[in-house]
């Protein structure tokens, strides 16, 4: 079923904002849980100490990845921008080899081709 506001069903549900959702759930339901739990003060107080080990390690794992998708996302960046600027060099020197090639003619003059204007063969005067 689709959301009634359009500009919330868009909304990724997954990624840094889903993870931090989750966790803040598990969080809430875990103290909520305890807190209504029939169980003794330093039962109680372990639980909350386990769940957050528990929840802290997740936390650290899922922190591990993202810093290793960052460090992926960076070093992939790093080789487009090396790629672009090799490709840009690489048309650089071609247009700087087609410039010169171009200007060492003398205007006007296009190899064997006759003037513009004249007929006859290339090379013969009447």
């Amino acid at each position: 079923m689709m959301n009634e506001n359009p500009y919330l069903n868009d909304v990724s549900r997954s990624g840094p904002a889903g993870i931090s959702g989750f966790m803040l759930g598990a969080i809430v339901g875990a103290g909520v849980a305890l807190l209504f739990a029939p169980a003794a003060g330093g039962d109680t107080r372990r639980r909350l100490g386990d769940t957050a080990k528990k929840l802290g390690s997740a936390a650290k794992d899922k922190l591990e990845d993202g810093k290793n998708t960052a460090r992926e996302y960076l070093e992939s960046g790093r080789q487009a921008i090396e790629s672009g600027r090799e490709g840009f060099a690489n048309a650089r020197q071609g247009f700087e080899r087609q410039t010169a090639g171009a200007s060492s003619t003398t205007p006007g003059q296009t190899g064997n081709r006759t003037t513009p204007g004249k007929t006859g063969t290339p090379g013969y005067t009447p």
